[in-house]
């Protein structure tokens, strides 16, 4: 005797499940030829297309976080400590702290393998975050992009406010090199 009376309706739904996927695996029709250039010139353009408003939301979303982070930054210095929770963000990057570290040319010698390492890691774990909970929970990706921008002004105004984007003769909006 049985002591659950859903016993025969997951029976049932085994079988079916184990019928399904022998059929899948067996399954005498001939597949399509997977063509990447098609997938690349067609599918993915028109698919883009088809979302191109939930593109528009995240680059909305990306600029915000990117403005707000610019403006904490410029207006509570200390803000930074919060904004940019990453190693060596604490230093000094004052004028004087930047041409003392470009002086040595050594800030970042044999810690760059560490420090690529550890970007390639975070950014995995943040796009495989967003795809996993983009499927549930929506403002999980609102946070992502809004989280992402907020650093990404931090660091852009931190990094203009020293000098740095004019460093090694590029400027914005030029791509030629005066040496």
């Amino acid at each position: 005797m049985s002591d659950f009376a859903a016993e025969g309706d997951l029976q049932r739904y085994l079988a079916w499940l184990v019928s399904r996927a022998y059929a899948e695996i067996h399954e005498t029709r001939e597949r399509q030829r997977v063509r990447p250039w098609r997938w690349f010139l067609v599918d993915f353009p028109s698919a883009f297309r088809r979302q191109i408003r939930a593109f528009q939301f995240a680059v909305v979303l990306t600029i915000a976080g990117a403005a707000f982070g610019g403006f904490a930054i410029q207006h509570d210095p200390e803000a930074k400590n919060v904004l940019m929770p990453f190693e060596g963000a604490e230093n000094d990057t004052g004028p004087e702290g930047c041409s003392r570290a470009r002086g040595s040319g050594r800030q970042l010698s044999g810690n760059k393998d560490r420090f690529s390492a550890q970007l390639i890691t975070h950014n995995t774990q943040v796009a495989f975050t967003t795809l996993a909970a983009g499927n549930h929970i929506r403002t999980r990706d609102v946070d992502c992009f809004v989280y992402n921008g907020v650093i990404l002004g931090a660091v852009s105004l931190d990094y203009h406010s020293v000098g740095e984007t004019n460093r090694g003769g590029y400027s914005f909006g030029s791509s030629a090199r005066s040496d």
